[in-house]
């Protein structure tokens, strides 16, 4: 009962947040894509923030909460840093071969978020430093903590391993507003997930995800096919 209430509270708390971001910045078509890009992390990063006080409240009440893993099982630091390394060349060449197969099997290729870029397309060298910081650090840290750090976590020990990947997964990829990019957003879920659940420590699970990061950014800002190329 508790749980389900937590999650409502978190999902109204989001749903408030979103409505009073819309009333203050205006509509869509005014905003500059730089406050679209830094605001969602900030979002995640606030609805987490409620949760981890709901998550209070519930053990405050008598509810458990439990680590990912017991500390005892939790790899080394070294070891960890290690699997996020593995978990970033594991996340790149997936994501490529599911592009790569959506392409061939229904003809729709993957692109990256609108916003992005044009963006970069503009590059203008403040707007490129914010969407650095943004995508490798913000964007890991906020969404790390809300999907796979509480989402993950809480599912895993509640309703077992397959129901914790698969749901946080639908809700990461759905939260990033990309339909043609749902089955590689959701795949990195997965990779970002398994790393916390094999190390025990969220810090390995955010590696991975800002390494994938930003290995993708700089492929848009200096590949052959980036907007900025002439």
């Amino acid at each position: 009962m508790w749980w389900g209430l937590s999650f409502l509270g978190g999902l109204t708390v989001i749903f408030v947040l979103v409505l009073l971001t819309s009333i203050v910045t205006g509509e869509a078509e005014t905003q500059p894509a730089w406050l679209g890009i830094i605001g969602g992390p900030i979002l995640l990063g606030t609805a987490w923030a409620c949760y981890r006080g709901l998550e209070a409240l519930l053990v405050s009440k008598g509810d458990k909460s439990y680590a990912m893993v017991p500390e005892q099982r939790r790899l080394s630091v070294v070891t960890s840093l290690g699997a996020a390394l593995g978990a970033i060349t594991i996340a790149v060449m997936g994501s490529s071969l599911i592009g790569w197969v959506q392409a061939e099997l229904i003809g729709i290729e993957i692109e990256e978020q609108a916003a992005i870029v044009e963006l970069v397309a503009r590059g203008d060298a403040v707007e490129l430093a914010l969407l650095t910081l943004t995508a490798v650090v913000l964007a890991p840290l906020a969404e790390e903590l809300l999907f796979r750090e509480m989402f993950f976590r809480r599912l895993y020990h509640r309703t077992g391993l397959a129901a914790a990947l698969i749901v946080p997964a639908l809700a990461f990829a759905i939260s990033h507003w990309n339909p043609v990019g749902l089955a590689v957003y959701a795949w990195l879920a997965v990779v970002f997930a398994l790393t916390y659940l094999y190390t025990g420590r969220i810090f390995a699970a955010i590696l991975a995800h800002a390494g994938h990061n930003a290995i993708v950014l700089a492929i848009l800002v200096f590949g052959p096919e980036s907007p900025l190329q002439p």
